[in-house]
């Protein structure tokens, strides 16, 4: 798959819709270690202070994975700005599973079948 800015512009602009409004803008860049991608909270430089997500190119196979993997970095944006530890426990499995019913895979390995059950059963109190 080709990647060209416009492109993942729009992913990302498409991404930020499904989650509520971010306090801080959202910046990304392309990454060139051996991660999938990265998030890095509350950075600041010279344009002051926004989340910057690095993405792997090189690792990601088409559109849908790269977009979820988006999605997974916003999860920790997320987290972020709402004073949650940013790591891949009930809060975050709870993302993954509201975004699984949008088609979206946003997991992780880190996701546990223990914590999924434990936000499965969160999102259907809220159901209630």
């Amino acid at each position: 798959m080709r990647k060209n800015s416009k492109l993942v512009d729009l992913m990302f602009t498409r991404a930020e819709k499904l989650f509520p409004a971010f306090k801080l803008p959202i910046a990304w860049v392309k990454l060139n270690n051996e991660n999938l991608a990265e998030w890095r909270n509350g950075f600041v430089d010279g344009f002051g202070e926004y989340h910057l997500i690095s993405i792997n190119f090189k690792l990601h196979t088409d559109e849908k994975d790269l977009f979820d993997t988006i999605c997974h970095e916003l999860i920790h944006a997320w987290q972020f700005e709402n004073g949650i530890e940013t790591n891949h426990g009930i809060e975050f499995c709870t993302w993954v599973l509201m975004l699984k019913n949008q088609g979206i895979n946003a997991s992780s390995p880190d996701c546990h079948i223990k914590t999924l059950k434990k936000a499965h059963k969160r999102l259907t109190k809220k159901a209630k």
